[in-house]
This record gives C-alpha cells, sequence and structure tokens, in this order.
C-alpha cells in the first residue's frame, strides 16, 4: 500500500506515469478524502454500533443472562426498580413538557422583570444562582476580647 502523505504526484522528468511507472488515474478527490483521517472512508465505533454489539451479545447468551437472574433476591431488587421507575417516568415526562413549554413560550425579558420587581422572585434567584460577582471576603477580621468575657 503506498503511503499518500508521500507521493507527491510525477517526477519532473516522466510525463503521464506516476513514481513507479504505473499511469496515473485521474484525480477525482474521493481516493484522497478516504485516505485522510475522518475522510469519507474512515469508520469510527459510534453508540448504534456499540448498541448493536450488545444486542447481539444478549441474544447470543439469553440462556446464561437468564440463569444468572434468576436468584430469588435479584428478582425482588428488579421488580421494586421496574416498579420505582413505572411511578416515576410520568413525573419526568410531565417536567420535560413543562420546561419545554416554559423555554418556547415565556419570554426571558419576563423572568427579568419578575426578579427586579418581586422579592420572591429576587429570593428564589438569589438561592438557585447566586451572584459570584463579589464573593464574601476572604480578610480575617480582628476581634477583641474583653477579659473575663465568655465567647
Amino acid at each position: 500500500m503506498v503511503d499518500r502523505t508521500t507521493v507527491r504526484g510525477p517526477d519532473p522528468g516522466v510525463s503521464g506515469a506516476s513514481r513507479h511507472g504505473a499511469p496515473e488515474a485521474p484525480h477525482d478527490g474521493a481516493a484522497e478524502a478516504a485516505a485522510r483521517p475522518g475522510g469519507g472512508g474512515s469508520w469510527r465505533v459510534g453508540s448504534v454500533e456499540v448498541l448493536a454489539v450488545l444486542l447481539v451479545l444478549v441474544v447470543l447468551f439469553r440462556g446464561r443472562i437468564t440463569g444468572a437472574l434468576s436468584a430469588a433476591w435479584l428478582q425482588t431488587w428488579t421488580t421494586v426498580f421496574v416498579s420505582v421507575l413505572t411511578q416515576a417516568i410520568p413525573f419526568l415526562v410531565f417536567g420535560v413538557v413543562l420546561s419545554a413549554v416554559i423555554a418556547v413560550f415565556v419570554p426571558p425579558s419576563f423572568f427579568a422583570h419578575t426578579t427586579k420587581t418581586s422579592a420572591i422572585g429576587a429570593f428564589e434567584i438569589h438561592v438557585f444562582a447566586p451572584d459570584n460577582r463579589n464573593p464574601p471576603s476572604t480578610d480575617r477580621a480582628r476581634v477583641t476580647i474583653e477579659p473575663g468575657s465568655e465567647p
């Protein structure tokens, strides 16, 4: 295989032939794109490929997997996990839909106005997104304790 990074083209004295004496193919750019990293010919392992391999492995080893998961304590744990997940999914979906509706239909100026005019809105913003532009001073204060006083 020829390393395409070192082959620069035909020698100056040879017309119509490559460095190795074979006639040159027309340059359409596809071969060069395929040889470059990240080009058209490169192939990367992505999440779809990993999922496909995982599913094939589960199908091939389903007998062993079923045997390993047949313990009573594991079946109990699986039942509890699935029931909690089943109860939580409607709330998760509702939260995602509500967040999307707020993001689409409520303009950012509403929140800016609300936090300026409402003490509760300003308090919520202060609690959930504190203002770190003026962090508390790290200087130590000098405190004088009177003799005989309790700290």
